[in-house]
Protein backbone atom coordinates (compact mmCIF):
# COMPACT_ATOMS: atom_id res chain seq x y z
CA UNK A 1 0.00 0.00 0.00
CA UNK A 2 2.90 2.32 0.75
CA UNK A 3 3.94 2.14 -2.90
CA UNK A 4 0.51 3.37 -3.98
CA UNK A 5 -0.27 6.08 -1.42
CA UNK A 6 3.19 6.80 0.02
CA UNK A 7 4.74 5.79 3.31
CA UNK A 8 3.30 8.64 5.39
CA UNK A 9 -0.25 8.06 4.13
CA UNK A 10 0.08 4.30 4.60
CA UNK A 11 1.05 4.88 8.23
CA UNK A 12 -1.95 7.19 8.71
CA UNK A 13 -4.25 4.53 7.26
CA UNK A 14 -2.71 1.91 9.55
CA UNK A 15 -3.32 4.11 12.60
CA UNK A 16 -6.91 4.76 11.48
CA UNK A 17 -7.88 1.25 10.33
CA UNK A 18 -5.45 -1.03 12.14
CA UNK A 19 -4.02 -4.19 10.66
CA UNK A 20 -5.82 -6.98 8.83
CA UNK A 21 -7.41 -7.58 5.47
CA UNK A 22 -9.09 -4.76 3.61
CA UNK A 23 -11.43 -5.07 0.63
CA UNK A 24 -10.40 -2.70 -2.13
CA UNK A 25 -12.87 -2.19 -4.98
CA UNK A 26 -11.55 -3.25 -8.34
CA UNK A 27 -11.64 -0.99 -11.36
CA UNK A 28 -12.17 -1.76 -15.00
CA UNK A 29 -11.64 0.36 -18.11
CA UNK A 30 -14.77 -0.86 -19.90
CA UNK A 31 -17.06 0.90 -17.45
CA UNK A 32 -20.08 -0.32 -15.54
CA UNK A 33 -22.17 -1.22 -18.59
CA UNK A 34 -19.38 -3.28 -20.13
CA UNK A 35 -18.77 -5.12 -16.85
CA UNK A 36 -22.48 -5.86 -16.40
CA UNK A 37 -22.77 -7.22 -19.94
CA UNK A 38 -19.68 -9.40 -19.51
CA UNK A 39 -20.92 -10.71 -16.13
CA UNK A 40 -24.32 -11.55 -17.64
CA UNK A 41 -22.68 -13.35 -20.57
CA UNK A 42 -20.42 -15.41 -18.28
CA UNK A 43 -23.33 -16.24 -15.94
CA UNK A 44 -25.27 -17.52 -18.97
CA UNK A 45 -22.34 -19.82 -19.70
CA UNK A 46 -22.76 -21.32 -16.23
CA UNK A 47 -19.39 -20.21 -14.88
CA UNK A 48 -18.86 -19.84 -11.13
CA UNK A 49 -19.18 -16.41 -9.49
CA UNK A 50 -15.59 -16.71 -8.20
CA UNK A 51 -14.25 -17.31 -11.73
CA UNK A 52 -16.37 -14.49 -13.17
CA UNK A 53 -15.21 -12.04 -10.49
CA UNK A 54 -11.58 -12.78 -11.31
CA UNK A 55 -12.19 -12.63 -15.06
CA UNK A 56 -14.10 -9.32 -15.02
CA UNK A 57 -11.99 -7.77 -12.23
CA UNK A 58 -14.84 -7.19 -9.76
CA UNK A 59 -15.61 -8.45 -6.26
CA UNK A 60 -17.47 -11.75 -5.96
CA UNK A 61 -20.34 -9.93 -4.23
CA UNK A 62 -20.81 -7.81 -7.36
CA UNK A 63 -21.29 -11.00 -9.38
CA UNK A 64 -23.68 -12.45 -6.81
CA UNK A 65 -25.80 -9.26 -6.77
CA UNK A 66 -25.85 -9.17 -10.56
CA UNK A 67 -26.91 -12.82 -10.66
CA UNK A 68 -29.76 -12.10 -8.23
CA UNK A 69 -30.88 -9.11 -10.32
CA UNK A 70 -30.95 -11.23 -13.46
CA UNK A 71 -33.03 -13.92 -11.74
CA UNK A 72 -35.52 -11.40 -10.35
CA UNK A 73 -35.60 -7.95 -12.03
CA UNK A 74 -35.89 -4.90 -9.74
CA UNK A 75 -39.49 -4.11 -10.69
CA UNK A 76 -40.60 -7.60 -9.55
CA UNK A 77 -38.81 -7.57 -6.19
CA UNK A 78 -40.47 -6.70 -2.93
CA UNK A 79 -40.58 -2.92 -2.45
CA UNK A 80 -38.37 -1.34 0.17
CA UNK A 81 -40.49 -0.55 3.23
CA UNK A 82 -37.95 1.83 4.72
CA UNK A 83 -37.96 4.61 2.12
Amino acid sequence: MAEIVGQANAQKLYKLLGSGKMLVPAGNISGQTGRRQRIAMLLDQGLSPRFIAAEVDVHIRTVECMSAELRCPKDQRQPDRFL
